[in-house]
C-alpha cells in the first residue's frame, strides 16, 4: 500500500511510460518540467527513493537519475486496474503451452506470436519481459531485446490459477467499493447536516417533496428496514442540497462542482450496475473522486 498520492502518481506515470517503452528508462525530472508532477525536485527525490526501497521502481545505474518501474510496481498498479496486458500474457502463455505439448524443447520466435495475435513489438517485448521476470517463461535475448521464448514449469502452474473472469471480478469489486463509499459518504453527510439543523424533523423539513416521494416508494418496493436516506437514488444526491443550500455551501463550496462530479460518475455507475468492465481511466476517475469526497467531508 502506497503512503501518498505523489507516490501513486509517480508509479502510474512510470507504468504509462513502460507501456510504450518497455525496455527504456526515463528521468522523472521531465514530469516535473512538464507539470505532470507538481512538486520540487527535493520532494520528488525523497518519494522516488521510498519507491526504490520498496522495490516498486528501480534505477539500473546508480550514478544516473534514470528510473523504471519494476515487476512489483506493475503488479501494484494492476492490483487496482485491469489492463489489456493481462489478456495478452494469458494468450502468450497458452500458445507457448500448446507448442510445449507438441515440442517441449522448442523456443518460439516472438515474431510468430506477434503475427498470430496481432500484437505490436512494444506489446510483445513488455509482456515477455513481465513473464520472464516472474519466471513464467524461459527466454532468449539479443541486444535489441527478446527474440524467442518457451513456457516454464512455473508458467504451466500459473495457467491453473484464477481465470481472467475471476481477475475482472476482483477489479469490479474494487470499483463497486469505491462507488459505494462515495454514495454513502454523501448520504451520511446530508443526513448529519440536516439533523444538526432540524433534529428529528430533518427528513420532512430538509428534503424536497420529489426526493422524499421517490425514496418512500423505493423503501416500500424493497420492504426495507434501512434509514430512509439510503433509499434515495444516485441522481437524488445531486438534488438533496438544493432545498437548504446554505447548510451545505461551506463544505460543498460550489453546487455546480459537486453536481458536475456526480454527472461524470453517472455513466460509470451505469456500467457497474450492468456488469460491464470499467476502463483504466474510469477507475482512476472513481479513485480521484473518492479521495476528493473524503477530503471535502473531513
Amino acid at each position: 500500500m502506497l503512503r501518498n498520492d505523489l507516490q501513486w502518481k509517480i508509479l502510474s506515470l512510470l507504468h504509462d511510460f513502460w507501456l510504450k517503452n518497455p525496455l527504456k528508462t526515463i528521468k522523472l525530472k521531465k514530469y516535473v518540467e512538464s507539470g505532470e508532477i507538481e512538486v520540487n525536485e527535493k520532494v520528488l527525490e525523497a518519494n522516488v527513493m521510498y519507491l526504490v526501497q520498496k522495490g516498486l521502481i528501480m534505477r539500473p545505474n546508480t550514478l544516473s537519475l534514470d528510473t523504471k518501474i519494476t515487476i512489483y510496481g506493475i503488479i501494484e498498479i494492476e492490483y487496482k486496474r485491469n489492463t489489456p496486458d493481462i489478456d495478452m500474457r494469458n494468450n502468450i502463455l497458452n500458445y507457448l503451452k500448446e507448442i510445449y505439448d507438441i515440442e517441449p524443447d522448442k523456443y518460439v520466435n516472438l515474431f510468430e506470436i506477434s503475427k498470430k495475435f496481432g500484437y505490436s513489438t512494444a506489446e510483445i517485448q513488455r509482456n515477455i519481459w513481465y513473464l520472464d521476470q516472474l519466471d513464467y517463461i524461459l527466454s532468449r535475448r539479443t541486444l535489441g531485446g527478446y527474440n524467442s521464448a518457451k513456457i516454464s514449469a512455473k508458467g504451466i502452474d500459473f495457467l491453473k490459477e484464477p481465470s481472467i473472469l475471476e481477475k475482472e471480478i476482483k477489479v469490479m469489486s474494487y470499483s463497486y467499493s469505491l462507488l459505494y463509499e462515495i454514495e454513502n459518504l454523501l448520504r451520511i453527510y446530508y443526513e448529519t447536516t440536516l439533523r444538526s439543523e432540524f433534529g428529528n424533523d430533518w427528513w420532512e423539513k430538509g428534503v424536497s417533496k420529489n426526493v422524499k416521494n421517490k425514496a418512500i416508494k423505493n423503501k416500500a418496493k424493497e420492504n426495507g428496514n434501512y434509514g430512509i436516506i439510503y433509499y434515495t437514488d444516485f441522481e437524488d444526491l445531486k438534488l438533496i442540497p438544493n432545498k437548504c443550500w446554505s447548510l451545505f455551501k461551506d463544505k460543498l463550496i460550489s453546487q455546480q462542482s459537486i453536481i458536475g462530479r456526480l454527472n461524470e460518475l453517472e455513466s460509470i455507475r451505469h456500467k457497474i450496475a450492468h456488469t460491464r468492465l470499467l476502463t483504466n481511466e474510469e477507475i482512476i476517475k472513481l479513485e480521484l473522486f473518492n479521495k476528493e469526497i473524503k477530503k471535502l467531508l473531513r
